[in-house]
């Protein structure tokens, strides 16, 4: 049983309700404590020359900062600088001490790295983006200067990491979330909103599929917590479809009102279903398994007798994860639905304007 299984389990009863309070108490005091002793000294922060972008949730994932992480080393790349990736490779199962360097097209072994790292090495190998992965966030920030120079480095997923002092934080926030969300255990969220305080912007994500209204009322939540707070807004922007096997991509008279069978391992697979409606793809099933699942033969199976009658769709952060006999099973099927983060309106230059480019 996953912890959202055992959340709204619990939340059945009183007893229940008064129990993930009293843990998403003590939850807080925890963090809050350690907190006070970063920033008090007692524990100690290390720095680095280099400026460092974080990237970062006060929510438990789904909000697409890994498509962050790629648009903005995609925008620094585009004003001819040089950018550096690091992350801790959430969810590999082999796990090194050293650094593992991520920066050409034969790196493919998902159990040293993680799904999310692939992701962003695949998508940043044309703009020759390392990228670095260390459980340490300070080694891989220390080996990425050393032996790359770069005049960023982007850390994935370190709001709450103080042991790395950084140049700019941004908080990205998913805008289709409960705005009301309480800490874990009892909701999703890492930190109450006050931690925005901290930050240099935040990101609001997803606000393709969000209202004008939600989106405001965001907007008044996190200037409450830091007036000064610039808001960026941006939206995941659909840019094809295509299948692995061989690159094919398919035109709009192939997935137009066509059924697929859908599957993901995400942290919001409501919004990815959500986007491959809104581009007139029928969905005739959607499996949803738990954030960065290793596939097991039986899920495996049972995908492949249940989909047999449609095309199947994913993410490419799932693609990464499956086995190659099932990719190769299903080579004529499989299908990935790739889409981007994208600034809106003046989001772009005030990225810019932030880090002072």
């Amino acid at each position: 049983m996953n912890i959202e299984k055992t959340r709204n389990y619990l939340k059945k009863y009183d007893l229940g309700k008064l129990f993930l309070y009293i843990l998403s108490l003590f939850y807080f005091l925890i963090c809050e404590l350690r907190k006070f002793l970063y920033f008090s000294g007692f524990l100690k922060s290390y720095s680095l020359k280099t400026p460092i972008i974080c990237f970062g949730n006060i929510s438990s994932g789904g909000t697409g900062k890994t498509s962050a992480v790629i648009e903005a080393a995609r925008l620094i790349r585009s004003k001819g600088l040089k950018a550096a990736v690091i992350t801790s490779g959430y969810a590999r199962e082999k796990k090194k001490k050293e650094t593992i360097i991520l920066k050409s097209e034969e790196e493919k072994d998902i159990s040293l790295c993680g799904d999310e790292a692939m992701v962003i090495k695949d998508s940043l190998l044309p703009l020759k983006v390392p990228v670095l992965i260390n459980s340490k966030k300070t080694a891989a920030a220390s080996d990425a200067e050393k032996y790359f120079s770069p005049d960023y480095i982007l850390m994935d997923d370190g709001f709450q990491h103080f042991a790395l002092k950084r140049t700019f934080d941004f908080v990205l926030i998913n805008s289709t979330e409960n705005i009301r969300e309480k800490l874990l255990p009892y909701g999703n969220l890492r930190e109450t909103y006050s931690a925005i305080k901290r930050a240099s912007a935040v990101i609001l994500t997803h606000c393709e599929l969000s209202t004008e209204d939600k989106i405001s009322a965001f907007e008044n939540k996190i200037k409450k917590s830091n007036p000064s707070c610039t808001i960026l807004k941006s939206e995941h922007v659909f840019e094809k479809i295509y299948r692995p096997y061989d690159g094919k991509t398919l035109g709009k008279e192939e997935y137009e009102n066509t059924y697929f069978s859908l599957f993901s391992a995400i942290g919001d697979p409501e919004s990815f279903e959500r986007s491959v409606s809104s581009q007139k793809i029928k969905i005739k099933r959607a499996f949803r398994y738990p954030d960065h699942r290793n596939f097991s033969k039986n899920d495996l199976k049972l995908l492949s007798e249940t989909c047999s009658d449609t095309p199947i769709l994913t993410t490419y952060k799932d693609f990464v994860r499956l086995p190659q006999y099932w990719k190769d099973e299903q080579k004529e099927k499989l299908h990935v639905f790739s889409i981007r983060l994208k600034f809106l309106s003046d989001g772009e230059n005030s990225f810019f304007k932030i880090l002072g480019i």
